[in-house]
């Protein structure tokens, strides 16, 4: 034995166990169901006040962490001497 490892590794399993030159490499290896299909989705998402938002990813493959901005928020000064504020809404 040479004491080299190769291959190649893919993000569709788990790979656990102990890696070593000396008398091979023990462990297991597990994988999902394999047939999940990959989400092609958006991964980022700001709130939205009258509408709701469904990212499709049940059942599917995904390859990043999604991202959910804040609640976007916004003040401007009313005829009132006040501020009316902008909750998740455009301006």
């Amino acid at each position: 034995m040479d004491g080299k490892l190769t291959g190649t590794l893919s993000p569709l399993g788990t790979l656990s166990g102990r890696l070593s030159p000396i008398g091979g490499l023990r462990g297991t290896l597990s994988l999902g169901s394999g047939t999940a299909p990959q989400y092609a989705g958006p991964y980022e998402v700001t709130p939205k006040a009258h509408a709701e938002q469904l990212l499709d990813t049940s059942g599917k493959l995904m390859i990043n962490d999604v991202t959910v901005f804040e609640v976007p928020y916004y003040e401007t000064s009313n005829l009132f001497d006040g501020l009316t504020a902008y909750i998740a809404s455009e301006v």
